[in-house]
């Protein structure tokens, strides 16, 4: 699958994945697009247990929820209580081959409990180049959580 010059906005899915849901997809690329707003109760933008996943994206705008504000995160996650998180991740990538970033913006992700922006398991290889992260938090990981993943940042 490829999207190219497109703009993904103001999607909800009623349990996960108000973009994509990737269970045997095996290459996955988005390019000069904008993805934002998207909605869900679990993962909001892309759920992927797709072991073969090879995903590209590159010189793209996300921003998760335009009404997101750093100050409640801050008071979300500093809180003496167990917090109620706004949203899960945004990327949820289990086992995929790899995950590629290039030249992005991804702001306004948050507040998760795993990753602010993807939460990467189980053998996931991400690598980045010049993408810029901005006003993204969670409590585990504000812009990536790795659970037994390689990183090349």
């Amino acid at each position: 699958m490829r999207i190219i010059d497109s703009t993904i906005t103001n999607h909800t899915a009623y349990k996960r994945s108000a973009f994509v849901e990737a269970i045997n997809m095996q290459k996955f690329s988005i390019s000069k697009s904008y993805i934002g707003d998207l909605f869900a109760p679990l993962t909001t933008a892309m759920h992927s247990v797709a072991r073969k996943l090879d995903m590209k994206i590159s010189d793209s705008d996300v921003v998760c929820d335009s009404s997101y504000r750093d100050w409640d995160a801050y008071k979300l996650i500093n809180t003496t209580s167990v917090p109620k998180y706004t949203h899960h991740t945004k990327f949820y990538m289990e086992a995929a081959k790899s995950v590629s970033l290039t030249n992005n913006k991804m702001r306004m992700c948050g507040t998760s409990n795993f990753g602010g922006v993807f939460w990467l398991t189980q053998g996931t290889n991400f690598y980045d180049y010049a993408s810029v992260f901005e006003y993204n938090s969670a409590a585990n990981g504000g812009v990536i959580n790795c659970q037994t993943c390689r990183m090349d940042l």
